[in-house]
C-alpha cells in the first residue's frame, strides 16, 4: 500500500465480541482525553487553548466529552454553535470559522472569536450589524493563506492590497466596539506532509506583521487549524515551534494566545464501522459488505485499518483487493489494497479510523429512507 499512514499504534477495535447487527458505527468519546493528552502539555509557558471541531464529528457525546476536557468549540455555522450550546458550551468557548458562520440567520451572535474568511465578509458583518444583529465577540480576525496552499479560503499573505483592506476593517471594528483582533491559518498537513506544512504556515503568518503594523497593535489570538494525520499528532508541537522561529519576536509573544484545532487527528481513531461480508471475494479478491458509502464515506479517499473476526480481531494484511459497499454505485469503495483471501460469506469486519468525517458525512442511502426535515 503506497503512501498509507501507519495506524498500528492507535487503538484497536474495542468491541469483543463484535455487534450482532451490522452495519454498526461505534464511537468511543471516552478515549478523547487520551488523544488530547498526546499534545496537551507540550506547550509549556504559553497561553494555549484547544478547540474541538464540530464539523469533523458532530456527535453530541463527543462534544460533551470535549467540554468536560475544558476544550473550546470550533463551529462553521450557527447550527453547529447552537448544537454545542445545547450540550453545555458557553458562548465564550465558541470559535466561528469558515464561510458559513452566518447560516442560519440569527439575531444575536456571541462567541469567543470569529474569523472573516476574506475581505468580502467584512461587508457582510457591517450589513448584519446595520440590520440590528447583535454581535459580541472577544476577538474578530481574518483567515490567512498563501498561494502555495491553493485554497479558496483566506486572504493571501502575498496580497498587500487585500491585507491593507482587512487591516482597515479590523481597525474600524476594534475602534468601534473594543474587539481584540486575531488571525487564523489552516492548511491540511495530511495533504502536504509536515515539512510543507511548516513552510506554508510560516509564509501565511508573515501576514501578521503587515496587519499588526497597519492596525497599530499586535493580535491577541493566533488560531492554528486542523487537518493533521492522526499518527502525526505527536509531531505537531515541534512543527509549530519551527513556524514560530520564522518570526520569533512577534509569534512567540507570550501575551498572544494560541488556539489549536487539530480536527480529525483527535477523533479519527475513536470510531469503528462494523460490517459483514455479503458477497465473498471474486477472482480478483473484490468483496462486497453490508456497510456502504453512507456509513463510511471517507473509505473512498482515506485508509482505514481493517480487522477480521476469528474469535479475536486479526489485522487484515495488505494485498491487491478492494472491499466495496452494498450499493450499486460504482465508486462505493470502503477499503482498497487488502488481502481478502480469508474472507467468507457472513464474516464480520471492523474498519477502524472512522471517527472523523465518516461520522459527519454519513447519510441514509439504500436504507429505504430519506433525510428528515429536508423536503417541503
Amino acid at each position: 500500500m503506497t503512501n498509507c499512514p501507519d495506524f498500528s499504534a492507535l487503538p484497536l477495535p474495542p468491541l469483543n465480541p463484535p455487534p450482532a447487527v451490522t452495519p454498526r458505527h461505534v464511537l468511543h468519546p471516552d478515549l478523547l482525553g487520551e488523544r488530547l493528552a498526546v499534545i496537551r502539555d507540550r506547550f509549556s509557558g504559553r497561553r494555549v487553548r484547544f478547540a474541538y471541531s464540530v464539523k469533523t464529528n458532530p456527535d453530541p457525546r463527543m462534544i460533551r466529552s470535549a467540554l468536560s476536557l475544558g476544550m473550546d468549540i470550533e463551529a462553521i455555522t450557527q447550527a453547529e454553535a447552537l448544537l454545542a450550546q445545547s450540550e453545555g458550551a458557553t458562548p465564550d468557548r465558541i470559535v466561528l470559522n469558515g464561510p458559513g458562520k452566518w447560516w442560519p440567520r440569527v439575531d444575536r451572535v456571541v462567541c469567543k472569536a470569529l474569523f472573516a474568511n476574506d475581505v468580502r465578509e467584512f461587508s457582510v458583518i457591517e450589513s448584519l450589524r446595520s440590520d440590528g444583529v447583535d454581535l459580541e465577540a472577544q476577538t474578530v480576525g481574518v483567515r490567512l493563506t498563501t498561494a502555495a496552499m491553493q485554497s479558496r479560503f483566506g486572504i493571501a499573505a502575498e496580497d498587500d492590497h487585500a491585507l491593507s483592506q482587512a487591516a482597515r476593517h479590523l481597525k474600524c471594528l476594534v475602534g468601534s466596539v473594543a474587539f481584540n483582533w486575531g488571525v487564523h491559518v489552516h492548511h491540511a498537513q495530511s495533504a502536504c506532509g509536515t515539512d510543507a506544512w511548516i513552510e506554508r504556515c510560516a509564509d501565511a503568518l508573515a501576514g501578521v506583521g503587515v496587519l499588526s503594523e497597519a492596525v497599530g497593535t499586535r493580535p491577541s489570538l493566533i488560531d492554528f487549524g486542523g487537518g493533521w494525520r492522526a499518527n502525526d499528532l505527536q509531531a505537531a508541537p515541534a512543527a509549530i515551534a519551527q513556524v514560530v522561529t520564522t518570526d520569533s519576536e512577534l509569534l512567540a509573544d507570550p501575551n498572544i494566545e494560541w488556539e489549536f484545532e487539530f480536527g480529525k487527528a483527535l477523533v479519527e481513531p475513536l470510531g469503528v464501522v462494523y460490517a459483514r461480508v455479503l458477497i465473498p471475494p471474486d477472482a480478483n479478491g473484490s468483496t462486497i459488505v453490508d456497510a456502504g458509502m453512507g456509513d463510511m464515506f471517507e473509505g473512498m479517499v482515506s485508509p482505514h485499518r481493517t480487522y477480521l473476526w476469528r474469535d479475536e480481531w486479526v489485522r487484515v494484511p495488505v494485498g491487491g483487493a478492494t472491499v466495496y459497499g452494498r450499493t450499486c454505485v460504482e465508486h462505493d469503495v470502503l477499503v482498497r489494497d487488502l488481502d481478502t483471501s480469508e474472507f467468507r460469506f457472513g464474516d464480520v469486519l471492523a474498519f477502524g479510523d472512522a471517527g472523523a468525517y465518516d461520522v459527519a458525512l454519513s447519510f441514509d442511502f439504500t436504507n429505504g429512507q430519506v433525510r428528515s426535515n429536508w423536503f417541503l
